[in-house]
């Protein structure tokens, strides 16, 4: 997964890998100890949060077809 930002929206792209039933995209903001929001993407290979890079921690949580969690999985922006 990346992370980058136009304007204020952050784009998360290469989600979705082999044998995923899906991913949710989640974020919170920087001082929250909990993923407060959630987002499911299905099988995209991009999706844009409307939410400034600055404030919000970004990550990813793939599942399986039978509809079991992954760990979610913090990203950084990726440097341009």
């Amino acid at each position: 997964m990346t992370a980058g930002c136009e304007q204020r929206g952050t784009a998360v792209g290469e989600v979705a890998g082999a044998g995923c039933g899906g991913v949710w995209v989640v974020w919170r903001i920087r001082r929250s100890a909990t993923w407060d929001h959630a987002k499911d993407v299905g099988m995209a290979t991009e999706a844009t949060i409307e939410l400034s890079k600055d404030d919000w921690f970004f990550g990813v949580r793939a599942y399986d077809k039978e509809g079991y969690r992954a760990r979610w999985c913090l990203r950084w922006p990726r440097g341009e």
